[in-house]
């Protein structure tokens, strides 16, 4: 029960389940016309982004943005 448990831990079960809410988000196949368009190559490149915050400090956080070659998935 999160009213029973530390704080980190409570944090930890409330990312654990938008975690698991993202996951069932995710959509694994195709949906938009341009990607059907037989001029559409496939994809070229893909991006990931990260933002953390600092430990003990709210206001404070470190973004990193990577984009890689796709499928060889070289920055």
């Amino acid at each position: 029960n999160e009213e029973t448990e530390a704080p980190e831990e409570a944090t930890l079960r409330r990312w654990e389940r938008e975690q698991a809410q993202l996951k069932a988000n995710v959509i694994e196949q195709d949906t938009e016309e341009w990607q059907r368009d037989s001029a559409f190559a496939g994809l070229e490149r893909v991006g990931g982004v990260d933002l953390s915050y600092v430990k003990g400090n709210d206001t404070s956080a470190c973004a990193s943005l990577v984009v890689l070659s796709y499928p060889d998935l070289e920055v």
